[in-house]
């Protein structure tokens, strides 16, 4: 047991009892255990940060009787219990940033999104850069491309980068290219494209690894106001009954995250991939798989092998189905390139976390994996899985490598995958096979891309649509018990974390979500709410005072 989690005591006179809060009592619940058989419970008894018994409240209430102390009892107000949700792919301190910066989330057109812009320049001293996230081409009216023209027009006192929604393109006005020296002679960096416009000159929107161009001359965040964002975006996860997320982060958010972490502030569970880019320094100073502790904790190296579905960039096995060029999207990696990488990887100790999209890179990355196989007792995962070919599905449980996905994708994306890859759709998001094929499936968000609510990837991997059309390809939805696997046991199963959490029994840590209606029977139009979300036995959010929570069972 850690013993940082060991409380003061308490005395009570006018009770003449010596309270304890080494122990916590958890009752009047109704528990989801998630183990493989039965697994529903009434209480818990925590000891510090870890589960000693789970059952029925007679039996619980017994156990703690037999303590030298008087536990501390919590009334779970007869809230849906399960255990401690974990999104499996975030962009954790991107996301934290957003409020930095511009938010153009939702932006149903091109104008909204520069008054947005226009209004925050207002704010902004002449030179300061302005920083933007989530603008989505597909929603527009026109999706094509925006330009740096359109931005010129609402601020050239300042340079502009606004990142879009799916992180695989950057929109940028005159001044942003002209402090990073583009021109119409800057070469495409491999794995990236400027886009040139109808004069020859880019156009303002920067492609995968062309992004980094840009990235390279931003001024950076302070560590202060990186940490305060981190702050505000861990409440809100608690909020939301997220115990952890496993993140995909540079130095400087890996380095707030690092004091956060000292000073005793992190609460949510962090795990976090290594950039590739980071893959010689990390070997020259020692840095492997598993340092860490339970707060945080460096688990693989993260590679990125193609784009996405809404920059038309994922790597495609035949032509996008919207276009007559021959367009395959942008591979970031060959196949020998990537084999060079991943075999740095496994020299340094590492697992490897493998961002694949399209049909093509998956089928690559499978290949690498498959040659170049894992060091004992650390699990590979290819991120996002999101169109497979069918002869690929089994080979993820051959190879026992974990498929990080996000259901909450398919609702946004449906419309967009049988535009851009038509019949092929069959075989994107194929949970259902997946699962079918014996693979294990950890959920996530990969927010910003997508909101934070573990709940909305639930239920779209339960139901498959988000509005009233039916189910998307309904033999791919899965039972409402293994979603909820998948964010917990899978979630942990994919950081190689399954003895230490995700399902709630004697000697797992005591992370567990609770909920005013129970979250495996919801539909996919009702409003399921978060009670309370526990870490470690410490009650790190608690909505019960909400009007009506814990009421809906």
């Amino acid at each position: 047991m850690n013993a940082g989690h060991l409380k003061t005591v308490n005395s009570y006179p006018s009770e003449g009892v010596l309270f304890v809060k080494e122990h916590r009592v958890f009752t009047g619940g109704h528990i989801y255990t998630l183990e493989a058989e039965g697994g529903q419970a009434e209480a818990l008894l925590v000891r510090g940060d870890e589960i000693c018994a789970v059952g029925r409240e007679d039996e619980i209430r017994a156990a703690a009787a037999d303590l030298p102390h008087v536990p501390e009892e919590i009334d779970l107000n007869g809230a849906v219990v399960v255990p401690g949700l974990v999104d499996s792919h975030t962009h954790f301190a991107s996301y934290c940033e957003m409020s930095l910066g511009v938010d153009l989330t939702g932006t149903e057109t091109l104008d909204e999104a520069l008054e947005r812009v226009r209004m925050l320049a207002a704010e902004k001293g002449v030179g300061e850069w302005i920083r933007g996230w989530g603008w989505n081409k597909n929603l527009w009216d026109d999706d094509s491309f925006p330009l740096r023209s359109d931005l010129d027009r609402v601020t050239r006192e300042h340079p502009v980068a606004l990142t879009s929604k799916d992180g695989h393109a950057m929109w940028v006005n005159t001044p942003a290219l002209s402090q990073a020296g583009i021109d119409e002679n800057t070469p495409d960096p491999a794995g990236g494209r400027i886009i040139p416009g109808e004069d020859g000159r880019p156009s303002g929107v920067l492609l995968e690894t062309a992004m980094d161009l840009i990235q390279q001359v931003i001024s950076p965040i302070s560590l202060g106001e990186m940490k305060e964002a981190l702050m505000q975006g861990q409440a809100e996860a608690h909020s939301l009954g997220l115990t952890g997320v496993i993140t995909c982060e540079g130095a400087e958010a890996l380095r707030a995250l690092s004091e956060l972490n000292r000073e005793g502030k992190l609460t949510l569970r962090i795990r976090s991939t290594l950039p590739d880019a980071a893959l010689n320094a990390a070997g020259t100073v020692g840095l492997t798989a598993g340092m860490g502790d339970n707060s945080l904790r460096m688990f693989a190296v993260k590679i990125l092998v193609d784009g996405a579905l809404g920059s038309q960039t994922a790597y495609l096995a035949s032509p996008y189905s919207s276009r007559d060029d021959g367009y395959r999207g942008v591979p970031i990696y060959t196949e020998d390139e990537l084999s060079d990488t991943v075999q740095q990887c496994r020299d340094l100790g590492f697992p490897v976390a493998v961002h694949a999209i399209g049909d093509a890179a998956n089928h690559m990355v499978l290949n690498v994996l498959e040659r170049h196989p894992p060091p004992d007792g650390l699990r590979d995962r290819i991120e996002h899985a999101q169109l497979l070919k069918p002869d690929d599905i089994s080979r993820f449980s051959e190879l026992g490598i974990v498929a990080s996905v996000q259901p909450a994708h398919l609702v946004a994306d449906r419309d967009l995958v049988d535009r851009h890859w038509g019949e092929r759709g069959r075989y994107a998001y194929a949970f259902g096979s997946l699962a079918r094929a014996g693979t294990t499936l950890a959920f996530g968000s990969d927010l910003p891309v997508d909101v934070m609510d573990p709940l909305v990837g639930l239920q779209a991997a339960v139901w498959r649509t988000g509005d009233r059309r039916g189910a998307w390809y309904p033999e791919q939805c899965i039972p409402a018990r293994e979603a909820a696997r998948a964010y917990t046991w899978g979630s942990a199963y994919g950081v190689g974390e399954e003895r230490l959490r995700g399902l709630l029994k004697p000697g797992m840590l005591a992370d567990f979500s609770a909920f005013d209606m129970d979250p495996l029977r919801a539909g996919p139009e009702e409003d399921c709410t978060c009670c309370m979300t526990v870490v470690g036995g410490e009650v790190v959010y608690d909505g019960r005072d909400v009007p009506d929570c814990c009421a809906r069972t």
